[in-house]
């Protein structure tokens, strides 16, 4: 019998250090890459996850489709949660994600400290997320931060919640060491808010030319992407024009034509 497997990045085969034993073991045991390796046609949501497979896996370029996701639909809002401990009317930067390793949350707060202390800017720092594997490190940096005050852990979001966060906040701050994807900025373009993100592969991929671009590992870098960004207004919104215009790229229903050219293909191709 003939399958189809989708493949949403090998974050798990590049970077097993930032998953934590069980689900190393939990890869292994539900054999993720031979079921890659036994699949006749494998559904890559990114150029860049297909580039993964070809050269970690070596699976045949033929086998591959790249099948992007569609714009992510933003939920209705509602009023700011009571827990959240901040002032709504307070402005702040928003970074979206699980905190772990690799979404890149430590240089993003370092770069956030070096902000406030050359500018005093008044914005605070939102990390919309829960908590995740290997975060004690970014307790730790929090506890010990000369700008613990002014950073606010939400943990988990609902899609509510998100929408609140998204349509609020000066910009979205994405510096993930390694994506297959990435849907957050798509989500931050959807709330015409605008994006410094990631230089890697899949990130830059996403994004475009709709975002700052910044490299990930340069705290330097990113500090001085966050300044640009926060005193330019007319370059906030140039990337929330160029934000609205990249959302078409992404449609549901040319995904949903994609794959469904891939199973007519894998039907009538056999296996060699």
């Amino acid at each position: 019998t003939k399958f189809a497997l989708t493949v949403h990045d090998l974050s798990f085969v590049l970077l097993p250090e930032t998953y934590s034993l069980r689900r190393q073991l939990w890869h292994k045991a539900v054999r993720a890459v031979e079921l890659m390796k036994r699949a006749d046609v494998l559904l890559a949501v990114s150029e860049t996850t297909k580039r993964d497979l070809i050269t970690t896996l070596e699976i045949p370029e033929e086998r591959i489709a790249v099948v992007p996701h569609g714009v992510p639909t933003l939920a209705a809002t509602e009023e700011q949660p009571s827990e959240w401990k901040w002032d709504a009317s307070e402005p702040f930067l928003l970074s979206v994600s699980t905190i772990e390793p690799r979404k890149n949350l430590l240089a993003l707060l370092q770069a956030y400290e070096r902000l406030v202390e050359r500018e005093a800017i008044p914005h605070k720092l939102v990390l919309a997320g829960g908590w995740g594997w290997k975060s004690s490190e970014l307790r730790e940096a929090l506890r010990r931060s000369p700008v613990a005050d002014r950073v606010c852990v939400t943990g988990y979001v609902s899609e509510a919640e998100k929408t609140w966060l998204l349509t609020r906040a000066t910009l979205v701050a994405f510096p993930s060491l390694y994506e297959g994807f990435g849907l957050p900025p798509l989500e931050a373009f959807q709330a015409r808010t605008p994006v410094l993100a990631s230089s890697t592969a899949a990130v830059a991929e996403t994004v475009g030319d709709a975002g700052l671009l910044v490299n990930p590992y340069d705290v330097g870098e990113l500090t001085f992407g966050l300044s640009q960004l926060l005193h330019d207004p007319l370059l906030r919104e140039e990337f929330v024009r160029r934000g609205e215009e990249r959302l078409n790229q992404f449609s549901w229903k040319a995904s949903a034509r994609r794959a469904l050219q891939a199973f007519s293909e894998m039907t009538l191709t056999e296996r060699v």
